[in-house]
């Protein structure tokens, strides 16, 4: 099971994809929504707190002020081979601060690329 959390974030969604900010500034993989969690602050700390790479002080400080918070649940994350540069893979030409959504066909020329699946330290259920 993967996380994401974010109080602005809209729930129906089907995938994300991942863009690396600094160094990088690529778009470096993609995944899909199982579901997404709307709850307090509280209640998302204590159901998702070991799933996250976000400390305790760093998750309340994000969500101070919001009374309600979104919680992807991800499944089957996967990595570009050769990650894209926003003008190859999108008609976005700067980085988004939060989320956009992407067109039919901005999704399917960024799924089309060479992935491997991700097996990194968040991978689970």
């Amino acid at each position: 099971m993967h996380y994401k959390v974010g109080p602005d974030i809209p729930v129906n969604i089907s995938n994300i994809v991942i863009y690396s900010t600094l160094p990088d500034q690529k778009i470096i993989g993609f995944c899909r929504v199982k579901d997404c969690v709307v709850a307090s602050p509280e209640k998302l700390w204590e159901n998702y707190k070991t799933l996250g790479a976000i400390n305790e002080t760093a998750f309340f400080n994000y969500y101070q002020g919001y009374s309600e918070g979104k919680c992807y649940i991800l499944k089957n994350p996967c990595l570009f081979v050769r990650p894209i540069p926003l003008s190859k893979g999108t008609t976005i030409s700067t980085p988004p601060q939060s989320f956009v959504y992407l067109t039919g066909d901005q999704w399917m020329k960024i799924r089309r690329k060479k992935t491997v699946r991700f097996q990194g330290p968040m991978e689970g259920n």
